[in-house]
């Protein structure tokens, strides 16, 4: 960087600025290291490696790790003492002269001995240093979600991060979990077994070079370094800050009047702080529908009006007339509970998810076990209510009732033909289907079960047929009205038997400041009720949605009043 640019810290939002109360850093997936705000010194990581967080809720880390000395060999010691659960799976890069030595293949070697070690380790032979490949593991959750880390430094990236350095950490979405699966594996197999053989690996050290090409070189960055070299003519000292919330780089000229940056001259569009942290959340959970196919279908079972030896539609020039019949051996007060718990599922996931679309629900990873456990309470209320009503087998219920059903089904058979008795074989046909619709009930679940997709937030622009904009609008009120409603709606938990307690925090998809003062200490009611208030006004005022949207993310992240409503007063 010439000396023309001078990088500083802009506190522009006050000291609400960043989400933690120090210079603390803990970044969200996704995300890559070092960012700016730690380069520029105004924050500090505080872990490492710096995805170390992501490590911690993992059952599986696997790949390729170079460079690997006593400082990452302790962190997997760590990780594995941390979490009995956890299992690594290593390809270590060994190429001339790299820091990996024959006492640290010793020490992995000694860890992996014993056959229920939860680590393993093959070696991946590089001829020539110029070869060697970056890091890049695989972080495998406890339900099945893949984390990645793409980092360029050795030993998991454990040492202070240089600023040449770009490393990754990012959610694999399933073509490119299996993809990574599919290349370590053959990698795995293809590679070296640690043995004894692999043990009498020489310490070869780095050639020394020239001292005078080292002298050239140093004098050469010291130069570049103290800017000595001339400025583009025309071009004007700059002084760069660095947003403290989001990280953005925002260039000013000598007169403090802002510029464009490098992207803003060529017409990159940067995204709002709204739209990236509802793109963080969505990496933090799922979309889910209801599958439809997996209900139990209705328990009083349809007859087709065949059997009653009428047509199903009869036309009259543009009149349709449609004829159903269905038939049930349970009483009608009983079916209505029992119709009523098919369609919980619905009811629960609405409760415990936020909306993305129309039949779209985003369900936060913390919560999915939270709403399992609910769907499993209330599937087994509807069983056994339905074990109460329908005694033995299906086969054995319907015996029992066999002599109402016929006596029914004959009597509307009457009815049709003029007095004409049902024939013997259309009965037992309808007993059948009934039948067989009891056991399908009986041996599977009466709520439907649902299915989860990964979704994300596009990065292309908005156009005459599509805004982001709206949707976000959409969710990020529903997040900020979610924990308001909770504390001050009465019938809020009606339904649902987890205690607000544990529902809040994991539905707490945005840091949201009034859950953390109500966990903290059982407050919130009155400020829930005042913020109600603002996010009402947020919705009614004539702003563009994005403007709306940071307002509702101020809100949520426990601004002042002035700052909520502030990117509303925009021009």
């Amino acid at each position: 960087m010439s000396s023309s640019e001078t990088i500083t810290s802009s506190n522009s939002e006050g000291n609400d600025a960043t989400a933690e109360s120090s210079n603390g850093l803990v970044p969200e997936t996704p995300f890559l290291w070092p960012e700016t705000r730690v380069l520029n010194g105004s924050r500090e990581y505080t872990t490492a490696p710096v995805f170390e967080p992501v490590i911690r809720h993992a059952r599986t880390v696997f790949g390729m790790v170079h460079n690997l000395t006593d400082e990452g060999i302790r962190w997997i010691e760590k990780c594995l003492s941390e979490n009995d659960k956890l299992q690594f799976r290593l390809l270590v890069v060994l190429y001339p002269a790299c820091r990996t030595k024959s006492d640290h293949l010793k020490l992995i070697s000694e860890r992996c001995s014993d056959p229920s070690s939860r680590l393993k380790v093959r070696l991946k032979l590089i001829g020539r240093l110029e070869d060697r490949p970056t890091t890049t593991l695989s972080i495998v959750s406890e339900n099945g979600s893949a984390t990645m880390v793409v980092s360029p430094s050795g030993d998991f990236a454990t040492s202070e991060p240089r600023d040449g350095f770009l490393h990754l950490c990012f959610p694999a979405d399933t073509a490119m979990h299996q993809q990574f699966m599919a290349w370590f594996e053959y990698q795995w197999v293809s590679n070296v077994i640690l043995d004894e053989q692999a043990l009498a690996m020489p310490d070869l050290v780095p050639a020394k070079g020239d001292p005078s090409a080292d002298i050239q070189w140093r004098a050469f960055e010291s130069q570049l370094n103290r800017g000595s070299q001339a400025v583009v003519k025309g071009s004007e000292p700059k002084i760069v800050e660095v947003d403290p919330e989001t990280g953005d780089v925002i260039c000013h000229d000598k007169d403090s009047n802002e510029t464009p940056s490098v992207l803003d001259e060529v017409d990159v569009p940067r995204p709002s702080i709204a739209l990236v942290q509802m793109g963080k959340i969505l990496h933090q959970g799922n979309m889910a529908t209801i599958d439809n196919s997996s209900r139990v279908p209705p328990l009083d079972c349809p007859i087709s009006a065949e059997l009653f030896n009428i047509p199903q539609d009869q036309r009259t020039g543009t009149v349709l007339q449609r004829t159903k019949f269905s038939v049930s051996a349970i009483d009608e007060k009983t079916l209505k509970k029992l119709e009523a718990f098919r369609k919980r599922t619905r009811d629960l996931l609405n409760k415990m998810s936020y909306p993305l679309a129309d039949g779209n629900r985003f369900v936060p990873a913390s919560a999915r076990a939270l709403l399992e456990s609910e769907l499993d309470r209330m599937n087994k209320q509807g069983q056994d209510l339905l074990g109460s009503a329908v005694a033995g087998t299906a086969e054995e219920f319907v015996k029992s009732q066999e002599k109402q059903v016929a006596t029914d089904a004959q009597k509307r058979y009457a009815d049709l033909h003029g007095g004409d008795e049902m024939p013997d074989e259309t009965l037992q046909q309808i007993l059948t289907e009934l039948t067989n619709r009891l056991a399908h009930a009986k041996g599977g679940k009466l709520l439907p079960q649902l299915n989860f997709l990964d979704v994300r937030i596009a990065t292309a622009e908005d156009s005459d047929w599509s805004s982001q904009a709206s949707q976000a609008l959409r969710f990020l009120v529903s997040v900020a009205k979610y924990p308001r409603e909770c504390l001050t709606d009465l019938y809020f938990m009606r339904g649902i038997k987890v205690p607000t307690e544990q529902l809040l925090p994991a539905m707490n998809v945005m840091d949201d400041q009034l859950v953390a003062k109500f966990i903290e200490d059982g407050s919130g009611v009155d400020q829930a009720r005042r913020d109600l208030g603002w996010i009402d006004k947020i919705q009614r005022s004539p702003c563009e949605d994005m403007a709306r949207c940071e307002a509702i993310y101020r809100l949520i992240k426990g601004r002042s009043e002035d700052e909520v409503f502030q990117s509303l007063s925009k021009p």
